[in-house]
Parts: structure tokens; sequence; C-alpha cells
């Protein structure tokens, strides 16, 4: 069923759209509605004790995918000086950052890890 929607012209109403109201109909328990510029993200049956985090955590997104991707960097396995600095110099230049030979990079763990440590930095913010 749609509900028509009315905007003051003057001393008329004119109809401008309707409304929805099948759309608004949510499951049964608690939902976490996020509404950005661009989009609406929702998270369905949550947990209330968890929305502060979520919403944290949404708030956080790019902080925490910037904390992600520079602890996922890859690096050389042993420190390099001289000749073997400016030969991955230029290999860096050729391959590009992310190219595997003789690099590791960082564990799961690390990664998530950083993550972590991006939201609990941004919870503490005001």
């Amino acid at each position: 069923m749609t509900t028509p929607i009315f905007k003051k012209v003057g001393r008329r109403y004119v109809e401008i759209g309707a409304f929805d109201n099948e759309a608004m109909h949510y499951p049964h328990g608690a939902h976490l509605v996020w509404s950005r510029p661009g989009g609406v993200l929702t998270h369905y049956q949550i947990e209330p004790a968890d929305a502060a985090l979520l919403a944290a955590a949404e708030r956080m997104r790019e902080a925490m995918m910037e904390a992600m991707h520079k602890a996922d960097r890859w690096v050389p396995e042993q420190k390099l000086s001289g000749k073997d600095l400016e030969a991955w110099n230029a290999y860096k230049a050729i391959a590009g950052e992310r190219s595997s030979l003789r690099l590791k990079g960082a564990s799961m763990h690390d990664v998530v890890d950083a993550g972590i440590q991006a939201l609990l930095l941004a919870v503490k913010k005001p």
C-alpha cells in the first residue's frame, strides 16, 4: 500500500510522490540503519549490545581499511643495503610494489589486529 506525499505550495497542497509502507517493514529483531550520502547500509538481526561496535566500525571503515592495507604491505625478507638496495628499488620500479619475489607479507592475524586497533582508536576518540 502506498501513501501519497504532499508539499504545501502557497495555500494548497500538491502531491509530489508516494511512500511505500511495505518497504519499511523490518523483520522481527534489532536492526542498525546507517544512512550516508549515496546510500543506506542496514545490519539486520543484530544483538543490541553490539550496535555501538557496529556503528563505530561503519564510521571507521575507511580508517580500518587503510590500517589493514598498511599492515599488509610486502617487504624484503632481509635488510638490504648498497647494490642490493639499488637493485631492489629498480625492481620495484619495474615490477610494481606488490611483486612476490623475495617478499613476505603480514599474517592475517597482523592484518586483523591492525583493523581492531584502528577500531579501538576510533571508539576512544569523541
